[in-house]
């Protein structure tokens, strides 16, 4: 009886050594891991922790009160746990799952907090890879399967903004990937610093912005390019714009918006819904966009009283070529039952496959420009409420109007149609168009239509108008 409760005690014993062996070997490894790390990062860079667990079964690491620092930006963690890591900061690192609580990264006086973070089959980049700004590229070099972020709070110096999230999630995340995201309950607001008018004008106070949004999401975008791209925007450096290849990109993607709310001073609009839709034809790319519900707000007001509420749809139709980068947009905004505008712009010269999405678009030029008013019923209802409010006999409003848009057209040539279009609106379409004799650049656009070159660009051939 006494020989198998040796041979049971011995066993446990030698378990209980063997688990201590294991646990202090794996706290070797573990030691000999963060001096490798730590021995590529730049000079300037440090790592510390206050406690670090080692995880046997899933070959990952637990760290309590993290503190990474390097060239200004610091990170903290109340934890951070990473699984499954190999590589390392020299040829790229993957881990299986990395985790973090009460995350705080700090650089420059801005501020970004999250609560809770997750990301699964995570791939970083080399520490120092070949690109113009190794931190900042990191963030569309990296891959992942999957991410999870609750609760995050973005906070800036300047402008003093403070942006709140409640929750974003990211599937498939990489470079010319599709990936699928969602973000639910954002919120920003911006102490807008004050601006200066016109040079020489004493600066004028800006009210604050206010934003918020229910809910965004996509499925099957390029979100990765689409960080490059803004960061190329954000940081105004051309050589962080990519070079264009639509035959990597999804051949199909959409996104939605609800419930975005934009408010400063006493001006707000809202659109309770968006939608968004792009493919690839062959070497076309085109888009689709519909915003059914559009309200602009004065003082809380429909600015559009006019139009029984204010409510107005929006949509919007691009095709760009990929080979040439030459485009067109239209753009359809329905007034209600009132009327509708419409514009269209022909592009030569837009940024295409082969070149550089150039954020300033710096070559892309203005082929041809179409305004065009369809009248219903607004201007009718317009002199009529009007005459209704001041006592002006409406014949006599309309008179007024009529001599003036004449006055206007002896000077402008185009316009002068106007004022046989106002006599009689209802069911006519007003249609203005610019053409210059060759492409004209989007930056010299501003210089062409003020004086000097004014009197040149602003009459036919290169302005007319028509009534049908």
């Amino acid at each position: 009886m006494k020989r198998p409760l040796l041979t049971c005690s011995l066993v446990i014993a030698l378990g209980i050594l063997g688990t201590v062996g294991v646990r202090h070997e794996a706290r070797i490894q573990l030691d000999r891991a963060i001096s490798r790390f730590r021995a590529t990062l730049p000079p300037d860079a440090s790592f510390t922790y206050s406690s670090a667990t080692p995880h046997i079964l899933t070959r990952g690491a637990e760290f309590r009160n993290v503190r990474y620092m390097e060239n200004g930006t610091v990170l903290t963690a109340a934890t951070l746990y990473a699984r499954s890591v190999s590589g390392n900061g020299v040829t790229g690192t993957h881990l299986g799952v990395l985790r973090t609580t009460s995350l705080t990264v700090s650089r420059n006086g801005s501020n970004v907090i999250i609560d809770d973070a997750r990301v699964a089959d995570l791939n970083l980049p080399p520490a120092r890879n070949e690109g113009p700004d190794g931190e900042l590229s990191v963030l569309w070099l990296m891959h992942f399967r999957n991410a999870a972020i609750a609760h995050l709070n973005l906070q800036t110096a300047t402008p003093a903004c403070n942006a709140t999230i409640a929750d974003i999630s990211v599937e498939n995340y990489g470079l010319h990937e599709g990936s699928d995201y969602a973000m639910n309950s954002a919120a920003l607001h911006c102490a807008l610093p004050p601006r200066t008018p016109r040079p020489g004008a004493p600066p004028v106070k800006q009210a604050p912005l206010d934003v918020r949004l229910s809910q965004i999401g996509g499925r099957n975008v390029d979100l990765a390019l689409t960080v490059q791209q803004l960061s190329a925007i954000l940081t105004k450096k051309a050589e962080f714009a990519p070079v264009m290849d639509s035959s990597k990109e999804p051949a199909k993607s959409s996104m939605t918006v609800s419930g975005l709310d934009f408010r400063q001073g006493v001006a707000a609009f809202a659109i309770a819904s968006a939608n968004i839709e792009s493919r690839l034809e062959g070497h076309e790319s085109r888009a689709h966009m519909t915003v059914p519900d559009f309200r602009l707000l004065i003082n809380g007001k429909p600015a559009m009283a006019l139009l029984g509420g204010g409510l107005v749809g929006f949509t919007a139709d691009a095709v760009s070529d990929n080979r040439t980068g030459a485009s067109r947009s239209t753009y359809d905004v329905t007034l209600g039952s009132y009327g509708k505008f419409s514009f269209l712009v022909d592009l030569v010269n837009a940024p295409h496959d082969g070149e550089s999405a150039d954020p300033s678009h710096q070559n892309t030029a203005i082929a041809k420009m179409t305004f065009a008013y369809t009248d219903a019923s607004l201007i009718e209802r317009a002199f009529r409420q009007y005459a209704e409010k001041t006592g002006t006999p409406e014949d006599q409003l309309r008179q007024r109007a009529t001599l003036l848009l004449t006055l206007t057209g002896s000077q402008y040539a185009a316009l002068q149609p106007l004022g046989d279009y106002i006599q009689s609106p209802s069911g006519r379409a007003f249609t203005l168009s610019f053409q210059p004799p060759s492409p004209l650049k989007i930056v010299d656009l501003a210089t062409k239509i003020s004086l000097p070159d004014a009197a040149l660009y602003l009459q036919p051939p290169i302005l007319t108008s028509s009534v049908q």
